[in-house]
């Protein structure tokens, strides 16, 4: 009977811990499980927050409207663009409610600007449409810049003055902003371009696309430096109109220019101050 009863209590501990055993892996399962899960849960947000830029926005982007316009946009959502006497800027592109909304600051002024930029599905082929969120509101419509040009676009390419190429270069290799010497070098540059104007037969198209010529040959630093560049000989520019500026013109190093120039004759120069956007 001693014995009965003691293989009994051995048989009732032996069920005892393979109950045990057995209440364990559930346990360890459902922790896994439960893990898994919060994984997923937490990967949800940040899927969200890692939305890409469509792919059709990325490229290099042009208005067929204004020949010195131009438009980049990077796969990593960097945006640059430069619109004759509207505007200019770069920045970064986040997507915000789906749309692609791109946040600049003005190369010149500093000013910020926002626009949405959308694949416009309307047109023959690809086209970016630019909506300003300012109160202005409006939208314009960017064609790939490797397009073909338009024949009266091409033509006037082909027509470009030499020595407006030539002073173009000048500027961006002899005005040195922030210098001593950048007011003087920009009056010089003033002057040589006032000459040129005085002497061209250029249309203000054609002005347009050899000044898009040059400054399409820029990065976006360099871009951003032409432009101030461009400032400081404007200002030069606005000053050589008056009279009594022999000095000032010897000071810089001028001989035997035009002065004084007639203002009529300035045309071709207020169209390429319009094309770098200072008008």
């Amino acid at each position: 009977m001693k014995k009965l009863w003691t293989l009994g209590v051995v048989i009732m501990l032996a069920l005892a811990l393979t109950a045990c055993g057995h209440g364990g892996e559930p346990e360890e399962t459902e922790t896994e499980e439960t893990a898994a899960e919060t994984a997923v849960t937490e990967e949800e947000p940040a899927a969200e927050e890692a939305a890409e830029l469509p792919a059709e926005l990325v490229g290099s982007w042009m208005l067929e409207t204004d020949p010195a316009a131009s438009l980049e946009i990077a796969a990593d959502g960097a945006v640059s663009f430069f619109i004759s006497g509207r505007g200019d800027g770069a920045g970064q592109i986040v997507m915000e409610d789906g749309k692609a909304v791109a946040h600049t600051a003005s190369y010149l002024e500093g000013v910020e600007k926002s626009f949405t930029l959308t694949p416009d599905k309307d047109g023959d082929g690809p086209r970016v449409a630019m909506s300003f969120t300012d109160p202005a509101g409006e939208t314009l419509l960017w064609v790939p810049a490797t397009a073909a040009a338009a024949p009266e676009q091409a033509a006037a390419t082909a027509r470009v003055d030499q020595e407006l190429l030539d002073c173009l270069v000048n500027v961006g290799q002899r005005v040195q902003v922030g210098s001593s010497s950048a007011h003087m070098s920009a009056v010089a540059q003033a002057a040589a371009l006032m000459d040129w104007a005085a002497a061209s037969a250029m249309s203000p198209a054609e002005v347009h696309s050899a000044f898009a010529a040059h400054f399409n040959t820029l990065d976006n630093n360099g871009k951003a430096a032409y432009l101030l560049q461009m400032e400081l000989v404007d200002g030069a520019y606005q000053e050589l109109l008056r009279e009594g500026q022999e000095a000032l013109l010897a000071d810089a190093g001028v001989s035997g220019s035009g002065y004084p120039w007639d203002y009529r004759d300035m045309e071709p120069l207020e169209a390429l101050m319009t094309a770098a956007g200072l008008r």
